[in-house]
């Protein structure tokens, strides 16, 4: 039989960081559903992948933000023929507060049974932290 701290010490959310999860939202605010966040439904189930925790919340991965620029690399402002939306990796901080719940994903099945965001169970539509057509 574990020991509690044994126990205690493998549910860490820590021990999650470089895994995925699937988290809920409480009291999200509505300025930052859609292209600010890459959240579009905040009261689904969101999986994403941990990339680090600390006092202030957890930080995500999201591998698939759009950027669009609008300036060159001089500073001087693009015409809008000349912007292009790039694709970047961001880290997302959602603050301990907006966090409801979290299931931790122990297998590495979930990363090629799933799709990179979004979870299809719990009889709820995919939710994304990349585009609203991603779901």
């Amino acid at each position: 039989m574990a020991s509690k701290a044994n126990i205690k010490s493998q549910a860490s959310i820590n021990n999650a960081v470089g895994n995925w999860i699937f988290f809920r939202l409480t009291n999200f605010p509505r300025e930052l559903v859609g292209s600010t966040s890459g959240i579009y439904d905040p009261d689904g189930w969101i999986k994403a992948k941990l990339r680090g925790v600390d006092q202030f919340g957890i930080w995500l991965e999201n591998p698939h933000f759009k950027i669009t620029y609008l300036v060159d690399g001089k500073g001087n402002p693009m015409r809008p023929d000349q912007q292009d939306a790039v694709t970047e990796t961001v880290f997302l901080l959602i603050k301990w507060q907006f966090i409801a719940s979290i299931l931790r994903v122990e297998s590495d099945e979930a990363d090629q049974e799933r799709p990179a965001f979004g979870f299809p169970g719990l009889g709820q539509q995919p939710t994304s932290l990349t585009s609203k057509e991603s779901y």
